[in-house]
């Protein structure tokens, strides 16, 4: 953004998922509120230009 440089975190995405479900006060998002957390919180995927969204259904087990 603006000329500057954003370069890709090196958290995988089942840690990005992770962090986001963790910072909920509930444990539980949806899909689109993950989304949104990542975005929120790594400006990288708020302005990459590749498609980093899950498109297929995918289960994730429970952290508890």
């Amino acid at each position: 953004p603006g000329g500057t440089a954003v370069f890709k975190p090196p958290n995988s995405y089942s840690s990005l998922i992770e962090s986001a479900i963790l910072s909920s006060p509930t444990r539980r998002l949806l899909l689109s509120e993950i989304y949104d957390w990542i975005q929120e919180n790594h400006v990288y995927y708020r302005y990459c230009n590749i498609n980093w969204k899950v498109r297929a259904p995918f289960f994730v087990r429970p952290l508890c």
